[in-house]
């Protein structure tokens, strides 16, 4: 975030560094002294995250196969790289 405005602002990447750092300091004197680690609980399956994950795969197959039809300039090239075993080839 902070190359994004260092032209406008040269110190932003220093402020950036210090903000990063004071929020790490911060962070790690609250775990260490005032939070407990939480009871673990075990569960029976994955619940939402499951469904989250399905739709995640299923984007995951079409934006493959969007960047394959769109980027591949020629098909044949392609195909021609991945041997495909001809089955009942008659003629």
């Amino acid at each position: 975030r902070a190359s994004l405005f260092s032209t406008a602002f040269p110190l932003t990447p220093v402020l950036a560094l210090v903000g990063n750092w004071f929020e790490i300091w911060i962070d790690s004197n609250k775990l260490c002294h005032s939070m407990k680690r939480p009871e673990p609980q075990g569960a029976s399956d994955l619940g939402t995250w499951k469904t989250i994950l399905n739709i995640m795969v299923y984007l995951i197959v079409l934006t493959n196969l969007g960047v394959v039809v769109f980027v591949a300039s020629d098909l044949d090239t392609l195909v021609g790289i991945i041997p495909i075993p001809v089955l009942n080839k008659v003629g």
